[in-house]
């Protein structure tokens, strides 16, 4: 993972940046779906988050991380980690942070459990129309519209 890490630091021009910079370059890359080069910078900014003592920051770097790794992770391990995460005091208190821990869960249960899976994005469609996320709250629609057309509900708002 080390020099998988440095690589993409190197190619996207991201060394020596901050924690910070890494994030929102690895969060661009995550909204595009391209969790293959985002995995890495997350990883990256997990540790230098870690080595700061921003926990906070750290453990969403950490939830993008693990999402890069789905594909070559266990879904059902990966789901039970993420509700680990959801269920933890830093996430139940800050919003921003449950809502990306959602999405990510949504994504990893919905070939695993489709009702775990709605059941995610529809708390990640509240806490996005709580905070204002109008990209987000659109994604999570999308996401229970297409659950339900493949659950065969065609009539689901």
């Amino acid at each position: 993972m080390e020099r998988i890490a440095l690589f993409g630091l190197i190619s996207f021009g991201l060394m020596g940046q901050t924690p910070e910079a890494l994030l929102a370059e690895a969060d661009r890359l995550a909204w595009l779906k391209n969790w293959s080069k985002a995995e890495p910078l997350f990883a990256q900014a997990e540790k230098e988050f870690a080595a700061r003592g921003d926990r906070r920051n750290e453990l969403y770097a950490k939830v993008n991380r693990l999402r890069g790794e789905l594909p070559r992770t266990s879904v059902p391990v990966m789901s039970q980690r993420l509700e680990e995460i959801l269920d933890s005091p830093i996430v139940r208190a800050d919003e921003r942070l449950r809502l990306r821990c959602l999405i990510v869960k949504g994504e990893t249960d919905e070939d695993l459990n489709p009702d775990l899976a709605e059941e995610s994005w529809k708390e990640a469609l509240a806490i996005a129309e709580r905070l204002g996320e109008k990209a987000w709250a659109n994604r999570a629609r999308g996401e229970l519209a297409l659950m339900a057309g493949a659950q065969g509900n065609m009539t689901a708002q």
